[in-house]
């Protein structure tokens, strides 16, 4: 069935406006599709495109296209990236011009619907995914909950966290973040025609997208922009770069485009696929050797000391969070994919210690004693069991903690150990199979 429905969604061009849904926005009217029990409406521009002289500076409002309708109906770019994610996951097709978002809506919606609105921030290591992929569908929710499901799209890598150069022309980093928030003021000024209430926005996100989430929390900045948050399997305990930290991984990417360090103009003049072959070859440039975690997750927002002031998990410690009902919570054996996706050839014993060492400082003799190596074999197997309590179960438990300490907000954890029916991983993560 879903197949299906991704076909339809590339033929569907010439289409009869009155045999479609059509919704006015600020912009003008969009045109959609009746699918099974639900309304889409695919790639609804949020930004004008992000695109020449733009690359690198913050999201603006689109142009408007009325009188014209704008074609809702086909399977929307997402932004460039190299995708190596389990199978349906990945993009079909990408764009610079990505700043999008996809709207899912129950068939009887209307204006008066009033309904809830659910906003999806997809998870990729802020290097890759999509606001919109099969295994990620906002009809299913939709349909069952009689809820609006907003997907977003917004700058990933090198174009959505840049950090190179100084004044007014700089790219200043966290473009990724800036998208979103501009997605949840469309969605603040729109989505009541489309049948959701702009005053019930839950806003959800797993892994790079649950870190959203968690930034959105901390920001006064997004705190009149939604109400209600979850956060699915939010790695707590990967540090946030530093701007230092930040302004090194960009003066490699410009070494590695073959411009000098700060050089926007040098760098604003390559092709998207320079870009993303450079994001992809200093991806794995070690910044900082005491912070060897930052290699999980070489591309995403860093301490601007403006929008974004410390740390996660030192938000929720110390109470610096809106004070809104939420939910947080992992799944099983989560740090394996992440492990052995960053860390691609068989670890010995020496590495090992060595990482272990290296990250958990004066608590690595603990560590290390409680999960020693294995005797023999490739040692990312038990890595990536100690590295799951450290980097998602433990760190999660104590932000409910501090969530429910500084605040009597219903808070809810929850553990997803379920079984999939299906071969959701394919051939490249073999490892995710026992």
């Amino acid at each position: 069935m879903r197949s299906v429905i991704i076909i339809i969604a590339y033929l569907a061009v010439d289409i009869n406006v009155e045999a479609n849904p059509t919704v006015y926005t600020e912009y003008g009217k969009v045109m959609g599709l009746y699918v099974d029990n639900a309304r889409i409406f695919f790639g609804v521009p949020y930004s004008a495109p992000p695109v020449g002289e733009h690359r690198w500076k913050p999201p603006r409002p689109p142009a408007k296209w009325s009188p014209s309708v704008f074609n809702a109906t086909r399977d929307p770019f997402a932004c460039p990236q190299k995708c190596h994610l389990p199978p349906h996951t990945c993009p079909n097709k990408t764009s610079e011009d990505c700043l999008t978002l996809t709207v899912f809506t129950p068939l009887t919606s209307t204006p008066a619907s009033k309904a809830p609105v659910m906003v999806f921030f997809h998870g990729g290591s802020f290097r890759q995914g999509s606001g919109y992929s099969l295994l990620q569908d906002g009809r299913y929710i939709a349909n069952h909950t009689d809820t609006i499901v907003v997907f977003v799209n917004y700058r990933l890598g090198a174009l959505g966290f840049l950090v190179s150069g100084v004044g007014k022309d700089a790219a200043n980093g966290n473009y990724g973040i800036l998208d979103q928030r501009f997605a949840l003021e469309w969605v603040r000024d729109n989505i009541a025609n489309f049948g959701g209430d702009p005053n019930k926005v839950t806003i959800f996100g797993q892994s790079a997208g649950a870190q959203s989430v968690g930034i959105h929390l901390a920001s006064s900045k997004s705190d009149s922009l939604f109400h209600y948050a979850i956060m699915e399997s939010n790695p707590l305990s990967l540090p946030l770069r530093s701007r230092l930290g930040a302004e090194i991984l960009g003066s490699y990417f410009a070494a590695e485009l073959g411009c000098k360090t700060g050089d926007i103009n040098c760098m604003r003049s390559k092709h998207v696929d320079e870009i993303v072959s450079a994001q992809q070859n200093t991806s794995t440039k070690i910044v900082n050797p005491f912070r060897l975690l930052e290699l999980f997750e070489p591309w995403g927002p860093y301490i601007d000391g403006d929008d974004i002031t410390e740390q996660s998990i030192d938000s929720f410690t110390k109470g610096h969070f809106q004070k809104k009902p939420i939910i947080l919570g992992t799944t099983s054996d989560e740090a394996r994919a992440n492990l052995f996706g960053a860390i691609t050839e068989p670890m010995d014993k020496f590495h090992y210690y060595k990482y272990v060492i290296v990250t958990l400082t004066i608590h690595s003799y603990k560590v290390l004693h409680k999960y020693p190596p294995l005797s023999s074999g490739d040692q990312r197997e038990k890595l990536s069991i100690a590295g799951h309590p450290y980097l998602f179960a433990c760190p999660t438990r104590d932000a409910a903690r501090h969530i429910s300490y500084h605040s009597d907000l219903s808070i809810w954890t929850y553990v997803f150990d379920h079984a999939l029916s299906f071969d959701a991983w394919g051939p490249d993560f073999n490892f995710c199979r026992h």
